[in-house]
């Protein structure tokens, strides 16, 4: 799935909400009566186009992933406001998900409380306070170009739990060798693949 931020008109980068490709759209709470104001709906359509050519570029002829009867689990490279992370969450079960699963390096001490609101299970390796910014826990700072992130999506293996002997299990590990799933990417963090 690819999530899009729908950000505030004049300062696009402030998240007001958030939306994927499958039309699934979230508003932070008092935001939603923004969602009626024509600039909105401008923003709106631009990144739900956007939204989709990236996802048609990133599936490449292959169909949409089935997700009913299976658990999703939802990776970024961080969570700042979460936005994209909730709009991610409402199309995995909106597809079909019996479950759904959060994983991140990073994210605001509050994060976690918050996105278990709509998630089964959440697991954020670092919780800094005071939180400022995701990138921030980064040493390599820059932007994934979608050619890379395609070529390593396509000779990936469909299953991330069979790691080799000389890699030590992780907590994030040890997460994920605890379900089936399938794995979904989500945000617009500096790491995460985009066009």
């Amino acid at each position: 799935m690819v999530p899009r931020k729908i950000g505030f008109p004049g300062h696009r980068e402030y998240g007001i909400g958030a939306l994927t490709e499958s039309g699934a759209i979230y508003f932070s709470p008092g935001r939603e009566q923004m969602a009626q104001r024509d600039d909105v709906q401008a923003i709106i359509r631009e990144e739900m186009e956007e939204a989709q050519r990236r996802m048609q570029t990133y599936r490449a002829g292959r169909p949409p992933l089935d997700l009913h009867g299976k658990t999703a689990i939802i990776v970024d490279d961080g969570i700042a406001t979460g936005v994209t992370m909730r709009a991610a969450l409402v199309s995995a079960k909106k597809a079909g998900a019996d479950r759904t699963l959060v994983a991140v390096p990073v994210g605001p001490p509050d994060a976690e409380a918050e996105l278990r609101a709509i998630a089964d299970d959440v697991l954020i390796l670092e919780t800094p306070y005071p939180f400022q910014a995701v990138g921030l826990w980064y040493e390599v700072r820059g932007h994934v170009q979608s050619a890379h992130w395609l070529g390593w999506a396509d000779e990936a293996p469909l299953s991330c739990c069979n790691r080799p002997a000389n890699r030590p299990l992780t907590r994030l590990s040890v997460w994920l060798n605890a379900s089936s799933f399938s794995a979904l990417g989500s945000g617009r963090g500096k790491l995460s693949g985009r066009a």
